[in-house]
């Protein structure tokens, strides 16, 4: 299968779930912020339009992944301040129609909850990743459970 028939199939897919493909206007992350409550660290990205988003968490070193779909990063870098069990927090293209954030921890964590919520302000979706922290055991024993199985997976 050529490159263009994958994009064409990937476009009709895209379509048939309700989602923007590439004809439509790029999605753009306009806002970030993290916060702290109770041990939890949340993490919010605001979106001009809904997305589908994968997540899943990594060891050495313990990392929190989002894959989303290609978006157009608006984001100010140097105004978004990591904290709680962030440490670190990049984001950009990963491969074709991929953008990723990586969520470096300060030690091993699991995704809580991870969900979309829509507009307060219109046009800003807002996809929410709670994280909290876990004991080392718990967490090789999650990724343990988790090898062959698909990473979590929100729709809209």
């Amino acid at each position: 299968m050529t490159a263009r028939a994958r994009g064409a199939l990937a476009a009709a897919a895209l379509a048939a779930a309700g989602l923007p493909g590439p004809a439509a206007a790029a999605t753009e992350v306009v806002g970030a912020r993290f916060g702290e409550t109770g041990g939890a660290t949340r993490l919010v990205l605001e979106l001009t339009a809904p997305v589908r988003f994968t997540v899943f968490t990594l060891a050495r070193p313990f990392r929190a992944v989002i894959d989303l779909p290609e978006l157009v990063w608006k984001l100010s870098p140097s105004r978004l301040r990591p904290r709680g069990l962030v440490t670190g927090f990049r984001y950009g293209h990963f491969r074709d129609g991929v953008s990723r954030v990586v969520l470096d921890l300060a030690g091993p964590a699991a995704v809580r909850r991870s969900f979309l919520l829509p507009p307060a302000t219109p046009g800003r979706h807002r996809l929410v990743i709670d994280l909290e922290r876990i004991s080392a055991a718990a967490f090789a024993a999650g990724q343990r459970r988790r090898r062959g199985a698909e990473p979590r997976t929100a729709a809209r």
